[in-house]
């Protein structure tokens, strides 16, 4: 017996408030670091957790109301996560073949599972259809496998991004309706009723909220905590919509998700946000609740419940197994493409766990199908990422034989800050276009005038460096931070960009013109003198992930610049992060080598072209510039090969007069 602060004592389970948080937070740290050591996925960890901590294992903690209320708002997460991380340019790329794959990792296993359920278990159709629907839909849990091998843009990886929009959609849609026969029984008014419901909260949320979360985003301040509260208000709004027509809030949940997909980059500020709420405090409760409701001790009790798990893992296998062997047999992939196909739709995690939580709370699921789950997941979870592993590591080995490029030099980013109002908005700009293989940090650099006030200016500009150190912080990003002394700004951002040897500059854009700079030369006048590297100029002014489209204008000659593929690399990885399309303009010999590019490029880069002719007046041939789009030149320097007199003029008139329309201008590297 042990008293408390309020001399009051306690048996187990621990019912005092802060205590239970206490031993919560340690659960959520210790578990999984134990278990990583014996390479148990973190979330298999969480839920050995609950087990070991719950009613059914030392019985330390009870599942409460707290806990429960938590996890409910945790599945919520998850599934908007899953709807949120979705690729849907490598669904719209390979959509026939994932379409396909989708299908058959969808139906498969429905079968499978409605076959036990329905014949060996002896359950009725509902409970059978619900039990086959657990394995059908799959966790991309060995996507960083892929990632970090480079075999991102391999056709049996697309398929499988692809198809998980597919399955994951069917089955909860499927869950949906079997929820709302448990709860009402299955008849026509019931079906309409279903139908209609889905229907107005697909218009509610795609033509309501989206445009509603468009405007927002470019609109509204971009402090990051308001557009957090407002984005978690996003998904809790349609998965309430969902709960008024008696469809699970995970559908509203996982649709705000594909909702938002495009406004949310994956390397903002705002998505490492969505995601740390998540991964530490909201998903953990749901795992650990999860947890809860095993009783390991059923498998030595019972030996039924140790065969179902069996059964259940076997469903699993060959659910996921049969259609990569179809895949195969139709599009002529190679052994190891299918093992990919089979690893990375193996693994279950989050909606499986949704799923079985669902039923479980409709009350046609016991404690033996919960374990079962677990023990799928855990096996899952092993056994996808090593399948995954071993056949990325073959289809690396195929794709780079015989390559022998020299490395480029490491890749470093200078941020030019001036102006406290733009540094959020240029550091974004930096982690978008910032490779992501790269280890280097961004380096935010601040140049002091050397006069009588140095002192106090060199001060001041660390007190704004601070501020991008933080605003980097949020993503993860390394950061340098660098204040230099010198004559005058150009001075100091020409040394250190020399000294730093760095390949990329970026700035903002000045639109104030005074007398001298018309003399001496403007501050970018100098940089493009004095420096070969990159140059990019940026002015947003709305946040970059309300963008819809990307115009890129590339005049005569720019494909001959020695600096061009990496302004092309640059465009590309913003569309990607921002989900803008691009338009590119540009004569016929320079859309060749676009395509030419596209071709022979692994990266993935999706782009249309409109043939530009007249480069002289190129106001009556652009097409009309809108509020929604981010206009980028490509510029070349004075007396380079793509050089144009009257394009950069028009740039600098078209800076001044797009007022509500951001702009890039890109300055290729030379040699």
């Amino acid at each position: 017996m042990i008293l408390l602060h309020n001399n009051a004592s306690f048996t187990l389970p621990v019912t005092d408030a802060i205590l239970v948080f206490t031993i919560l937070l340690l659960s959520f740290l210790v578990f999984p670091l134990l278990l990583r050591r014996f390479n148990v996925p973190d979330i298999i960890g969480l839920i050995i957790a609950g087990a070991l901590l719950g009613p059914n294992g030392f019985n330390v903690l009870e599942r409460g109301e707290t806990i429960r209320m938590f996890g409910a708002v945790g599945v919520v997460y998850i599934m908007f996560l899953a709807g949120l991380e979705i690729d849907l340019r490598q669904f719209k790329r390979n959509r026939i073949k994932s379409v396909q794959l989708g299908m058959l990792t969808f139906s498969v296993p429905v079968l499978l599972g409605f076959g036990f359920g329905y014949f060996l278990l002896h359950y009725n159709f509902t409970t059978a259809l619900l039990f086959g629907i657990l394995f059908s839909p799959h966790t991309l849990v060995a996507y960083p496998i892929v990632r970090r091998l480079g075999i991102v843009k391999n056709e049996a990886v697309t398929v499988v991004m692809g198809s998980t929009l597919i399955t994951d959609t069917l089955a909860l849609l499927i869950l949906a309706l079997v929820s709302d026969s448990v709860q009402g029984g299955i008849s026509g008014w019931s079906l309409l009723y279903f139908a209609g419901g889905l229907g107005v909260c697909l218009l509610l949320v795609l033509k309501l909220l989206l445009p509603l979360a468009r405007w927002f985003f470019k609109n509204v301040e971009s402090k990051g905590v308001n557009q957090y509260l407002f984005t978690l208000a996003f998904v809790f709004l349609s998965a309430s919509v969902m709960v008024l027509f008696h469809i699970e809030p995970i559908v509203g949940a996982f649709l705000a998700g594909l909702a938002l997909n495009a406004l949310v980059p994956h390397t903002s500020p705002l998505m490492a946000r969505i995601s740390f709420a998540g991964n530490a405090l909201f998903i953990p409760f749901f795992l650990f609740g999860v947890g809860m409701l095993a009783d390991i001790s059923l498998f030595w009790q019972d030996a039924g419940a140790l065969a179902l798990a069996a059964g259940m893992v076997g469903i699993a296998t060959f659910g996921k197994l049969i259609p990569a062997w179809v895949m195969q047999k139709l599009h002529g992939y190679h052994a190891v493409q299918r093992n990919i196909l089979f690893g990375l739709s193996y693994s279950k995690a989050a909606a499986a766990l949704a799923i079985s939580m669902v039923g479980y709370n409709l009350g046609i699921f016991d404690y033996a199908v919960q374990n079962g789950v677990i023990i799928v997941i855990l096996v899952t979870c092993l056994i996808g990422p090593f399948i995954v592993e071993q056949a990325g590591l073959k289809i690396a080995m195929a794709e780079n034989k015989g390559t022998d490029e020299k490395p480029e030099k490491p890749e470093r980013i200078l941020v030019s800050v001036a102006n406290p109002s733009t540094i959020e908005q240029l550091i974004d700009f930096a982690i978008l276009i910032k490779n992501p293989s790269s280890k280097e940090p961004l380096i935010p650099l601040a140049v002091v005038t050397d006069d009588h006030e140095v002192e106090a200016k060199v001060r001041q500009n660390q007190k704004m460096l601070e501020k991008a150190l933080v605003h980097a912080a949020a993503t993860d990003t390394p950061v340098l931070l660098s204040t230099r002394v010198d004559l005058n700004p150009a001075s100091g951002i020409v040394r250190a960009a020399k000294e730093m040897l760095v390949t990329d500059v970026i700035l903002g854009y000045n639109e104030n013109r005074t007398a001298a700079n018309a003399f001496f030369g403007t501050l970018l006048d100098i940089i493009l003198q004095k420096l070969n590297q990159t140059i990019v100029v940026v002015k947003a002014t709305h946040p970059l992930n309300a963008v819809k489209r990307i115009v890129l204008a590339l005049p005569p000659g720019a494909e001959a610049e020695h600096g061009f593929r990496h302004c092309l690399a640059i465009v590309r990885r913003l569309s990607q992060h921002i989900g803008a399309s691009v338009l590119c303009l540009a004569n016929q010999p320079t859309a060749d080598f676009l395509e030419e590019y596209k071709r022979m490029s692994r990266a993935d880069f999706e782009f249309s072209v409109q043939l530009v002719t007249n480069w002289q007046t190129p106001t009556a041939t652009f097409p009309p510039i809108t509020s929604n789009d981010l206009f980028t030149i490509c510029l070349g320097r004075t007396h380079s090969v793509s050089y144009n007199a009257a394009l950069d003029e028009f740039s600098r008139h078209l800076a001044k007069h797009l007022k509500n329309t951001g702009f890039i201008f890109l300055y290729p590297g030379q040699n």
